[in-house]
């Protein structure tokens, strides 16, 4: 007899990270579906409407934003995102107009997962929740001190709450009981698994737009403090230095403004400018999808400089590792948990160490696409039997 399986979106729909992590559950599963005789149900939940003086501020923010030389990303369009969980599973996702409707449903369901809040009350099905990462304990300055005490109060609701939740990394597993030891959730760490998308049809996308060189390296994050574009750009310029006959650039995407430091974007341009690599540090702000790819696809690696990581890498890393381009990053426990053997690690925080690093790297290549396929499909299966198996375990403690 089957598992019916519900995956529930809600609170994840709204950035893209989180699109393409509830995309690599997706897949994982799909991986594993006709072994385990899975059927699939994908629930897209219309986000509440907000009637405060929020979306007042938001706009005014966007106006303002757009007077300076980078703007924020646009929320996915919701209406689009049926189309893109359809590739994924060949189900048509069901639309919910609310909660209710949502719990309505999916009643007929075993399991549903993951919660990216806590389930409501009265909620009598199994189901997993889920925890991104404790950025605020390493990083307290990073934000303010509401923030970091509104993290604390759920992160201990969803650990005493939920029977278990899954987390992206072992290293968020180890610190949700190094920050919570009388927790009673059991916590499961998703083993590391690159979203891997149709890297055949990158080479009809066309970037002639943004002129870019042969020969560069990409850093694909967003503006945050956390990502250390400061230590990137340092180490850049100690490279040109070290490698003058290597005529290479730095290109950045990703949109460019962290709320929590509104003038960091100014300080790096800044740097850049000290530095003298006005002309050799690109930076494209946010950029459509198909674009970026492309552009890593292009590129001779991708570099990673963050201080701190929820899953291995991040975003950027997983794509990368999905197309086999080389990575250089930094040296985190969280990007630890990769191997793939085409990756060459820095020590964080030194951009002497990175400068060094990216000239190793010069002597990894992409991998052949056919390696890079079966890699791909191999770790899709060990994701959905993974999942299988965390899934199987709640069903027993029903």
């Amino acid at each position: 007899m089957g598992i019916k399986i519900g995956i529930n979106t809600s609170g994840f729909i709204l950035w893209g990270g989180g699109v393409d992590f509830i995309r690599i559950i997706l897949k994982g599963l799909m991986a594993v579906k006709e072994r385990h005789g899975l059927e699939i149900e994908v629930f897209i939940t219309q986000p509440k409407q907000d009637n405060s003086l929020k979306p007042v501020l938001r706009r005014v923010i966007w106006k303002l934003v757009k007077l300076k030389r980078f703007k924020p990303v646009p929320p996915p369009d919701i209406s689009k995102l049926e189309e893109v969980f359809f590739l994924e599973t060949h189900i048509r996702p069901i639309f919910c107009r609310n909660q209710e409707e949502f719990l309505d449903k999916s009643k007929s369901l075993d399991i549903i997962f993951p919660f990216f809040e806590l389930a409501p009350k009265g909620f009598s099905k199994p189901w997993l929740g889920y925890i991104y990462d404790f950025q605020h304990k390493y990083y307290p300055g990073f934000f303010n001190k509401k923030e970091s005490l509104l993290r604390d109060a759920f992160f201990h609701k969803m650990l005493t709450l939920s029977k278990a939740l899954i987390v992206n990394s072992k290293a968020v597993a180890s610190d949700a009981k190094k920050f919570f030891p009388s927790a009673s959730a059991r916590v499961y760490a998703m083993p590391f698994c690159p979203l891997a998308d149709d890297n055949s049809k990158l080479d009809a996308i066309d970037i002639s737009e943004y002129k870019l060189p042969t020969n560069y390296f990409l850093i694909s994050n967003q503006f945050w403090i956390h990502k250390d574009h400061k230590t990137a750009f340092l180490a850049f310029a100690e490279f040109i230095t070290q490698n003058p006959e290597l005529n290479f650039k730095l290109v950045c995407t990703g949109a460019q403004h962290d709320y929590r430091n509104p003038g960091y974007l100014d300080e790096l341009i800044g740097l850049i400018n000290q530095l003298g690599l006005s002309e050799k540090v690109i930076l494209l702000g946010f950029i459509p999808k198909s674009h970026q790819r492309k552009i890593m696809w292009n590129a001779r690696a991708l570099v990673q400089p963050t201080l701190f990581e929820g899953g291995p890498g991040g975003g950027s890393v997983f794509e990368a590792v999905s197309m086999g381009i080389p990575v250089v990053m930094s040296d985190i426990p969280v990007n630890l948990e990769i191997q793939g053997n085409n990756e060459v690690y820095f020590k964080t925080g030194d951009s002497q160490s990175l400068a060094q690093a990216l000239k190793q790297v010069l002597n990894l290549s992409k991998l052949p696409i056919q390696e890079v396929e079966k890699r791909n499909k191999e770790r899709q299966i060990a994701l959905g039997d993974f999942l299988v198996k965390v899934i199987q375990s709640q069903l027993i403690d029903v």
